[in-house]
């Protein structure tokens, strides 16, 4: 941390846009099949518990790109 970089809550919503936050437990997956949109089973060996221990599985299927490709989105977060 640079004393003289300015705090997150002084940036502007524009400046703040451009900042992303990386999480070593968090995988953001898109294009995901609609009829796999399940939390519990993103969280089976057969998908993406196979790679550890899930601690959340939130699935985003209330967009409009869901609707018009078919797939979704969805954030895995580990232990």
């Amino acid at each position: 941390h640079i004393d003289d970089e300015p705090h997150h809550s002084t940036l502007s919503y524009d400046e703040l846009s451009n900042i992303r936050v990386r999480q070593r437990n968090l995988v953001y997956v898109v294009g995901l099949p609609i009829s796999n949109c399940d939390e519990s089973s993103l969280k089976t060996n057969k998908w993406f518990g196979r790679f550890g221990k899930i601690k959340k599985v939130y699935c985003n299927k209330k967009t409009s790109h869901a609707v018009r490709t078919g797939s979704f989105a969805a954030f895995i977060t580990f232990f």
